[in-house]
Order: structure tokens, then sequence, then C-alpha cells
């Protein structure tokens, strides 16, 4: 048979149950303000995406008008020697990083040697 479950009431005081529905209402209040000002965040962040891409667009734009200005204006012969000269630059830089981390990955494995032998003894 099924058992039957009584339920218990309590008695809230007068003051005690409007206090209750105050803080309610209070909450109701706050989360719907709180949805409101999240509305309003979407549509700034929507916004903001919208200037952003704008704004690529734009400078993708720009950028491609500055290119196709400096290649029909007349070079100097010592332009181009700069501009090679350029590269090599960053191709060395290049280089100095790839052995600043050959050199970083070597400490690593001598540290790592050295800790498989304190480990051996």
């Amino acid at each position: 048979m099924a058992k039957k479950e009584s339920i218990i009431y309590s008695q809230i005081d007068f003051e005690g149950a409007i206090s209750a529905k105050r803080d309610n209402l209070e909450i109701r209040k706050n989360l719907l303000n709180l949805m409101k000002n999240l509305e309003k965040y979407k549509l700034l962040r929507k916004r903001e995406f919208i200037m952003k891409t704008k704004l690529r667009n734009d400078l993708r734009g720009i950028k491609k008008k500055t290119n196709s200005l400096l290649e029909s204006i007349p070079k100097p012969e010592g332009f181009k020697n700069q501009k090679s000269e350029k590269k090599l630059k960053r191709e060395g830089d290049k280089k100095h990083i790839e052995s600043k981390t050959t050199k970083i990955e070597q400490e690593l494995k001598d540290i790592q040697r050295k800790l498989e032998e304190l480990e051996s003894k």
C-alpha cells in the first residue's frame, strides 16, 4: 500500500511574509534589469563587430590604394637595394630567433639528462 505523506505547514508572521514578498520582487526586478542590460550589451557588441568589419575593409582598401600608388611612382635605383636589405635583415632575425630556441631546447635536454643521472644514483 502507498504510504501517505503528511504535509507540514508553517506559519509565517505578517511582517515576514511582506519581507519575503518584497525580497522576491526585488530579485525579479534585478533579474529584469540584468536581462535588459544583457540585451544592450549584445546590441553594442553587434555594433562593435560591424564597425570593426567596416574598419578592416576600409583599411584593406586604403592599403591596396597606397600599394598601387607606390607601384606607379618611379623608384630610384637605391630604393630597390634598401628593400632587399630589409628582407635580408628580417631573414637574419628569423635565424637568430631559431638559434635561441635551439639553445633553450639544448639546455632543457641537459637539465633532463642531469635529472636522470641524479635519479639513477
